[in-house]
């Protein structure tokens, strides 16, 4: 904007009021990122929960109900987890094989 005043290209009021409206936005814009954001996530937060509960599985499993059994299990192995009564297998590998 200034290099158009300063160049004529823009008249002194219109340059008052875009550098004014530009103003305005840049303020609004300050006071929202000073606000508290509620879609913050603590990835750190995260990570030292998930590091800890991969650091515990075997506890959990060993420790678990069978649904948290189910759920590590599942976790694990997102496709679907099958026993012929000799071998465990996923359905993807059903595919390779069959």
């Amino acid at each position: 904007m200034q290099e158009l005043l300063a160049t004529q290209k823009v008249e002194p009021e219109d340059y008052r009021r875009m550098k004014a409206e530009c103003t305005g936005k840049i303020d609004r814009l300050l006071v929202k990122m000073a606000e508290p954001n509620q879609n913050y996530l603590d990835i750190e937060g995260l990570l030292r929960t998930g590091i800890a509960t991969l650091l515990n599985l075997e506890k959990m499993y060993l420790e678990g109900d069978i649904i948290k059994k189910r759920e590590i299990i599942g976790s694990i192995y997102p496709e679907k987890l099958t026993f012929d009564g000799f071998n465990y297998q996923t359905l993807d590998s059903m595919r390779l094989f069959h």
